[in-house]
């Protein structure tokens, strides 16, 4: 059977060109002009490729790929356009963009590249399979589901476990362990339901953003998701509107239809009995939990997903054909404790790839890798050495401002370091302001 293209251009000519091109060669393209109708028609029927423009009326082709990967996570996209900054294309290349072209167009290219992806896609929905067929059909899932191959147990569980929560409604808390790819888990979560996502780091919560936020959500149909991340690692002060948002209280008392969807590092109940939350977001988050597995809960799969991670950066390097792991490397991957999650395991992959031996990465550049960079297993997070000490240093300066009351001068003596090093702090404000106001980097 051909395969499916749908080619997306406002340009008439062009998409002409195109179309006449694939159809030559032995593709089904299927020419459209208007990128917030190509969304509807990507999820209403079955492409196996997109191409299309960046600069179009009423919608970017980086904003319809944003768009698309809520619903089709792993769809083959090349972008081609007239021109592109440099920013435009890595961010098109983080959204999972498999090739991108500029115009004039070299049409010898474009066709190899639109063969690869293709042969790319069909060799991933083959490759990974369970060992037995019983086992295959257990954990087999009615939807799309990218950050967990869920070939085990446990990670079925959870994903089975994220789905049926998808019409929640009020609050749900996910527990992200440090170093879970939680933006991914984040995007498929999205695409469950219809309605907009989003999201918040925890230096990004005010009164304002949660204001701004639900502006302009619709008072009827599917809510609006407010998704407020790490929040354990956001400053006290800054957790006090998402509890008045939770308890609908002023300023958000006359807010229309919304949720919270809310992620911890660690659980709820740790986080309340070590008092690092207080008890009003304790009860606001702990009604509706689900907890995402580390890489030791599913060690089975661990090679399954280093395979996709490596997959991933040789189509956006364009390294054809792939690069690929030694089966003795699969062992070491399982062996390997993990304690930086997919972080660590994306770090130790894509530094392997760099320096390949004929095509294979063997086990010994997992082994040197492992000497080079050091991970630790840590009780505020889960990162290299470097990001573990910052991480301290961040909650020694934390801690000096909360007893100080925000006061940089009183904390840096506390502290036996100058007050102007502190002044970039989220909990810091000038000595002298009889406010108390919290100033915002």
């Amino acid at each position: 059977m051909a395969k499916r293209i749908l080619i997306l251009d406002d340009d008439p000519d062009f998409t002409c060109l195109l179309t006449d091109i694939f159809r030559q060669t032995d593709y089904e393209p299927v020419p459209h002009s208007d990128p917030r109708e190509a969304l509807p028609l990507l999820r209403s029927e079955h492409f196996d490729l997109l191409i299309t423009d960046h600069r179009m009326p009423g919608m970017t082709g980086e904003m319809l790929v944003r768009e698309l990967r809520k619903t089709h996570p792993r769809l083959p996209v090349i972008v081609v356009s007239g021109f592109l900054d440099n920013d435009t294309i890595r961010d098109l290349i983080r959204d999972g963009v498999g090739g991108i072209f500029l115009k004039p167009l070299n049409v010898q290219n474009l066709l190899k590249r639109t063969a690869v992806l293709l042969n790319d896609a069909d060799a991933a929905g083959h490759r990974f399979t369970p060992e037995s067929a019983e086992e295959q059909q257990h954990h087999k899932l009615p939807f799309s589901f990218e950050p967990f191959p869920c070939l085990t147990a446990r990670t079925a569980e959870f994903a089975n476990q994220l789905y049926a929560k998808r019409g929640f409604k009020g609050t749900l808390t996910l527990i992200t362990p440090p170093g879970t790819r939680t933006d991914s888990i984040l995007e498929d979560f999205a695409g469950f339901e219809p309605g907009a996502f989003k999201v918040f780091g925890p230096q990004e919560i005010s009164e304002q953003s949660l204001l701004a936020a639900l502006s302009d959500a619709p008072p009827d149909g599917p809510p609006t998701t407010l998704v407020l991340q790490d929040l354990d690692r956001a400053a006290p002060a800054d957790r006090a509107p998402v509890i008045a948002l939770g308890a609908r209280r002023a300023p958000f008392d006359a807010t229309p239809n919304f949720r919270l969807l809310f992620t911890f590092t660690h659980p709820v109940d740790e986080l309340f009995e070590k008092g690092r939350i207080d008890e009003g977001l304790y009860l606001l988050s702990s009604v509706t939990e689900v907890r995402v597995p580390q890489l030791a809960d599913c060690v089975e799969e661990i090679p399954v997903i280093a395979t996709r991670i490596l997959a991933r950066y040789c189509s956006q390097a364009g390294i054809d054909p792939p690069l690929r792991l030694h089966k003795l490397a699969h062992q070491w991957l399982k062996e390997h404790p993990w304690p930086g999650n997919h972080e660590e395991l994306s770090i130790h992959i894509l530094r392997a790839a760099e320096t390949p031996q004929s095509g294979v990465i063997t086990r010994d550049a997992f082994t040197r890798e492992s000497h080079e960079h050091q991970w630790i297993d840590s009780p505020s997070g889960i990162s290299s050495l470097e990001t573990y000490l910052r991480r301290l240093r961040d909650d020694c300066v934390q801690g000096a401002l909360i007893l100080c009351e925000g006061d940089t001068t009183l904390a840096g003596e506390a502290l036996g370091v100058p007050p102007l090093s502190l002044v970039t702090h989220p909990l810091a404000r000038h000595p002298g302001d009889a406010s108390g106001a919290l100033s915002h980097p």
